[in-house]
Parts: structure tokens; sequence; C-alpha cells
């Protein structure tokens, strides 16, 4: 049935389309998840919490395989998280002639992708984005890519739009689900994916992959 994502990580409300009723997701890749992440008490702290100009360092700690960074607010978290993508894909780049990755596009990802951005620009972790080819996780069935709503729009303002990459995959959301998701499934398929860009939501869903509840 139509409905919005419970809880989609920093989304803003969906408005109901005259006609369509609620939009439904489009998935372009479906993953499950390994391990879990723990979640203790007093991990959280208000942004600017702190003496002025004092850089409070992550807790680290690990659950199973899972390494985890905990920040103490929003900014510390996308600066950090733009900083290693930044310096896993200019690696990675020094080894192999290309790569393949795909991000998600939520408002949760807004101070990850201009730090991103920020740090491929830059001597120390700088990379050439002309040989990134981006997918992108989902999108709402039926939106248009110029849609307000559409996740191809959000991840155009973001970053396609201030970068050159190679080349970008959107998905077809104008398109019968079956068909667009047949097609995006072999895009993704052609070649291994190197890198996923994601957010884990308040109750634990990864795109529009929602745990029983």
């Amino acid at each position: 049935p139509d409905r919005q994502p419970a809880g989609h990580a920093g989304a803003d409300p969906i408005p109901e389309v005259r006609g369509q009723g609620r939009p439904r997701p489009l998935h372009g890749l479906l993953r499950r998840r390994e391990g879990g992440l723990g979640h203790g008490q007093g991990d959280r702290r208000a942004e600017g919490e702190g003496h002025p100009g004092q850089v409070t360092p992550p807790r680290l700690l690990r659950a199973d395989r899972l390494a985890v960074e905990i920040h103490p607010d929003r900014a510390a978290l996308g600066r950090a998280a733009g900083q290693a993508v930044a310096a896993h894909l200019r690696a990675l780049l020094a080894k192999q002639g290309g790569a393949r990755v795909i991000f998600a596009c939520a408002p949760s990802q807004d101070e990850f992708l201009a730090a991103l951005i920020a740090a491929s620009r830059s001597a120390e972790l700088g990379f050439d984005w002309s040989r990134v080819t981006a997918f992108h996780m989902d999108d709402y069935v039926g939106f248009a890519a110029d849609h307000p709503q559409s996740f191809r729009r959000y991840l155009r303002a973001h970053l396609l739009d201030h970068v050159a990459v190679g080349a970008f995959h959107p998905l077809p959301a104008e398109r019968p689900p079956a068909v667009a998701g047949a097609a995006y499934a072999a895009l993704l398929a052609a070649a291994p994916i190197d890198l996923i860009c994601l957010g884990i939501g308040e109750n634990g869903h990864i795109a529009f992959n929602d745990p029983p509840v």
C-alpha cells in the first residue's frame, strides 16, 4: 500500500500528491545489515556543548566488526565522515582506474556531503571526481527528477552541481517500479560497488527498508 516510510532519516514530511496518495519508495539497492550497533546511555551531547573553540574528540568503540565513532554534534560527525570518505576514495583511485559509489539522499547527509566536497578539493585529501561513477539508493515512485522531494534533485543540489563526476546513474522513478528496479539492478551488478555512503535511521532502517515493528 502507498505509505510514507516511518522514521526516514532526516526526511522532510512528504506532501500528498493529488490523485496519487502517499508516495511509495523505489529501491535502488537492498542490503542486509550485518551485526548491530550498540547504543549506550549518555552518548549524546548537545551541539556546541563544551568550552568555546574546544574540539571534543570522538568516542571510539566496536560492536562486533563494526567500528563506531560517537561525535559531539552533527557538524563534527559530517566533517569526520566526509574526510574519511575522501581519504578512502583518494587511496582507492590510486590503485584502480575508477570507483563506483552509492549515495544516500536525505537532510541527514547535508553536513557529510558538504564536508566531502571540501575535502575533495584539499591538497591532502583531494581526488579526481571524473573517475567516480555515482548511484543513489532509492527514490519515490512516480516522482519526476525535478519534484521538490525527488532524491535525484536532492543529490544534484547537494553534490552533483558542485563536482564533475564521471557518470551519474539516476533511478528512473517515473517508470513502472518493476521495470525501473530491474534496469537499475543491472547497472549495479555490472561491476563491483566500491563504497556505499548511507545513514541508519532512528528505528534502524536503511533507505526505505524498515525493520519489523
